[in-house]
């Protein structure tokens, strides 16, 4: 799958303003960009977080 299909996956619309990030055991974090693809054969993954990108005034 990809970042985008597991983000609409997640009910997160539109998958534009959110970044997806896998979380491996031991803290590591991988940014999935909107278009690559998720390995879900790797070792040690716990889980996928979500963050909205939010415009900041600066």
């Amino acid at each position: 799958m990809t970042g985008r299909e597991l983000l609409e996956l997640a009910e997160k619309k539109p998958p534009e303003r959110y970044r997806i990030d896998q979380k491996f055991r031991g803290g590591k974090t991988v940014k999935i960009g909107l278009d690559e693809k998720a390995d879900f054969t790797t070792p040690s993954v716990e889980k996928f977080m979500t963050l909205p990108l939010d415009q900041t005034e600066g």
